[in-house]
């Protein structure tokens, strides 16, 4: 029977080594919140109406010690900072005034914690969640004027931890146009590391996501935030100067939304305002484990899914041939050739609708007759006979500077003292405006039941800056940006109830928008405009460490 034996004691050991399904649970013993996904957790201490943050990263580790300030006294470790008013957010100014956890459902659950402040009219709600067995946390925060007048946020970042001291090494993702999340890794010196978005688009230059890796504990953090427009992040320590010889402090981190004009938040008396959210896991494994399991948590729970895309569509793409200058025999002509190569959905790129430029005429999606005379119906028609689904791409927050739409509308779009915000001869179209949604709405509505699209492309290649008009008189609040974002997300959400079969591919030059945001209303994205092979190995290393494969949509089309 000593087989039997085995058996069971590998089943045991087996069940011993398998990742732990989330869980939050409060110990009334010791007055703590302890929050597990997968073999991440992460502690808070309650005393009496004060929470302080006590430990993340891998479950059973030991507990970090306390923190230390440049005089060597011991201080309270803060996950939640800021400043409201000139005044510092500190636990110690935070009073907690309620607590609850929720089953949000199987493998899921929510902390959600309100605090206010002991002197200014502020509410502060906090929730954690816990996903699974993914090893990731997110949290989100809400804040509310409770006050009569306004109050003034001078920065409140999503994320915000002091981690133990150490020696640490960051990596991080950088780039442009065509050389997209390139992978950079430098040691975490005295002083202080920022990274600033501030053109409109989250991922031109730099991603809002990081790794960073405690060489004395082997610890490592990643986070990742979900906002698609202007945003920063830091990485900052001081040196212990009553210690001889000096030692670095604890280093303390932030990352969060960036409002306009790179000032504050001015929230009304009575309003409240949802910050972005902010995923986070840890492991002492290496790079690639602390990826994986912010990967699982993308397919498992944040990435909108479309069943039509799984498994992934092979594509043909119109673009690279031609460039926005194409006409329907030679469309055909690819039509047949991408049918035969096994394509199973063929995508019409830019400069099916324009006269003279695609560019300048963006926005009038009525098909150019000289090069589509019979209509764009006589293109879609022939790719369903040959087998393959039709696709088509749009620029939908964006319009031309010759277009009709432009001429017919000019206060659609956003406005920089009183003047349309213009660039590369587009303008931005203000999305928190319901006529422009309906707007956007019906053109869709006319592809999808006049071409019977099963594919949209919508492309995003406008940079408009941290620069804004307030949405009506008065003075500015810092959130029209935010306010164009969440109004995106949401239109995106109605065309993809109203077309459950559409499959929505998110672009914006390439990858300059690309972020655990926008991915939670798109199926994938386009990674690139590089479509040489060589580059497009570094591409796809730096994509798939960010993001999960399968939203990661590229092609190479040679050398020349």
């Amino acid at each position: 029977m000593s087989w039997i034996r085995a058996a069971t004691l590998l089943f045991i050991v087996s069940l011993a080594s398998l990742p732990t399904e989330a869980e939050i649970n409060y110990s009334n013993v010791d007055n703590r919140w302890t929050l597990v996904s997968g073999n991440v957790e992460y502690i808070l201490h309650r005393e009496n109406d004060r929470v302080s943050f006590e430990y993340f990263g891998p479950v059973s580790h030991q507990a970090w010690s306390a923190v230390s300030n440049t005089q060597n006294t011991s201080v309270t470790r803060r996950d939640i900072d800021g400043q409201v008013e000139g005044e510092e957010i500190t636990p110690s100014e935070l009073k907690l005034v309620s607590e609850k956890t929720v089953d949000v459902k199987p493998g899921v659950e929510t902390l959600q914690l309100m605090f206010e402040h002991r002197r200014l009219p502020l509410r502060i709600g906090v929730t954690y969640t816990t996903w699974g067995d993914t090893g990731v946390i997110t949290r989100g925060l809400v804040v509310e004027n409770s006050g009569t007048a306004i109050l003034h946020f001078q920065r409140l970042p999503s994320l915000s931890w002091s981690l133990p001291q150490g020696e640490y090494d960051l990596t991080y993702l950088w780039g442009g146009w065509s050389q997209e999340r390139q992978v950079a890794n430098e040691l975490l010196g005295p002083g202080e590391r920022r990274f600033t978005s501030t053109r409109g688009r989250a991922t031109n230059n730099y991603s809002p996501w990081f790794c960073l890796h405690n060489h004395n504990s082997g610890t490592r953090y990643l986070a990742q935030l979900a906002y698609s427009g202007n945003w920063e992040m830091g990485f900052a320590r001081s040196p212990l100067t009553e210690q001889r010889p000096y030692t670095m402090g604890d280093l303390d981190v932030d990352l969060g939304m960036r409002f306009d004009f790179g000032g504050g938040l001015a929230l009304d008396a009575g309003q409240s305002f949802p910050l972005p959210e902010v995923a986070f896991t840890s492991t002492s494994g290496d790079l690639d484990e602390a990826a994986n399991q912010m990967h699982r948590y993308q397919r498992e729970y944040a990435f909108a899914h479309s069943s039509v895309n799984d498994p992934l569509l092979v594509q043909f793409n119109s673009w690279y041939p031609f460039q926005g200058k194409m006409n329907i025999e030679e469309m055909k002509r690819c039509a047949a050739l991408a049918a035969k190569l096994g394509a199973e959905v063929f995508v019409l790129d830019a400069g099916w609708y324009n006269k003279k430029n695609w560019s300048t005429e963006l926005g009038d999606y009525k098909a150019d007759a000289i090069a589509f005379p019979r209509g764009i119906e006589e293109l879609a028609s022939y790719v369903r006979q040959l087998g393959m689904k039709f696709g088509i791409w749009v620029e939908i927050e964006n319009i031309g500077v010759d277009s009709v739409i432009y001429r017919e509308h000019p206060d659609w779009c956003l406005k920089y003292n009183g003047r349309p915000i213009e660039w590369a001869d587009r303008l931005q179209l203000d999305f928190s405006k319901p006529e422009v949604r309906s707007w956007a709405r019906s053109v869709i509505q006319r592809l999808g039941h006049e071409y019977g699209i099963q594919w949209l492309k919508i492309d995003y290649n406008i940079e408009i800056g941290d620069e804004f008009d307030p949405p009506a008189t008065g003075a500015r609040h810092g959130d029209v940006l935010h306010k164009q974002i969440i109004n995106y997300y949401a239109w995106l959400d109605e065309v993809r109830a109203e077309f459950p079969a559409l499959v929505i591919e998110n672009c914006a030059s390439g990858g300059l928008r690309f972020d655990l945001g926008i991915m939670a209303h798109a199926n994938t994205t386009w990674l690139s405009d590089e479509v040489r092979p060589k580059p497009s190995l570094q591409l796809a290393y730096g994509c798939t460490l960010e993001f999960t494969p399968g939203v990661c949509n590229h092609w190479m089309v040679g050398d020349t």
